[in-house]
């Protein structure tokens, strides 16, 4: 997903599928966001989205400081109608 931030810079995220492979698309598409969508002043960061931590994605995004790591909760309640 590609999402402006409203000051001027790019956030492309990416809901975990697997974790071996993420970093990489996610670094795919930030570089095709910054050499066909973002102006030169512009910046673009990655997010990675996921239930939960890997020690070993941890472990790679050490190196990659313009991709940040999240962690989602899902919560519902059955409503009896």
């Amino acid at each position: 997903m590609l999402c402006p931030d409203g000051a001027g810079s790019y956030r492309v995220g990416e809901v975990i599928g697997n974790y071996y492979y993420v970093a990489g698309q996610v670094l795919r598409y930030m570089g095709f966001v910054k050499e066909q969508v973002a102006e030169d002043d512009q910046t673009v960061e990655g997010a990675i989205i996921a239930l939960d931590e890997d020690p070993k994605m941890r472990w790679a995004l050490v190196s990659v400081p313009s991709i940040s790591f999240y962690r989602y909760q899902i919560s519902f309640n059955l409503v009896k109608g």
